[in-house]
């Protein structure tokens, strides 16, 4: 029997563990079963439950991408910044070359904190225009807020 410590989970290890202690089988029931508990954890943060939202051991550290990228918090955020700039029906290319930039500078760093602050900025044409984003990334770090996500690196609690 493979035993899980609840100080150093591993989702590597071969199986994660569901609330009743018995591994998530190795078959789409299992697949099924891991996958509805991701949507539990996810409804119960997003209803603003107290952590932890699962009594798995595993799930309780691990961090997950959402099932559906639309529950993501930055997707929402992201969508807010760009709802008040319609694309132009005679400007399409360049207006969705716009987003398309704006969603990779966001999404390069991450935070909610960093696409609030550097806010939705025109593609850069020459060098001088180019927005500062040290200087955005250095002065969230100064007053406490991190301007880069930790989503794919391990949790911590």
């Amino acid at each position: 029997a493979q035993v899980v410590s609840e100080t150093a989970p591993s989702a590597f290890s071969g199986f994660l563990l569901p609330a009743s202690g018995r591994p998530f089988p190795p078959t789409v029931e299992g697949f099924v079963s891991f996958m509805v508990e991701r949507e539990r954890i996810r409804l119960r943060r997003a209803r603003g439950d107290p952590w932890p939202w699962t009594s798995d051991v595993i799930l309780k550290h691990l961090r997950v991408r959402n099932v559906k990228r639309l529950h993501d918090r930055s997707l929402g955020f992201m969508r807010r910044l760009v709802k008040d700039r319609p694309i132009r029906v005679d400007a399409m290319e360049q207006g969705m070359e716009e987003y398309l930039w704006n969603v990779c500078l966001w999404r390069r760093f991450g935070t909610l904190h960093f696409m609030d602050k550097l806010g939705f900025v025109p593609i850069a044409v020459a060098e001088k225009e180019m927005p500062d984003l040290v200087k955005v990334a250095m002065d969230l770090w100064r007053s406490g807020l991190h301007a880069c996500t930790d989503a794919y690196g391990p949790a911590v609690r």
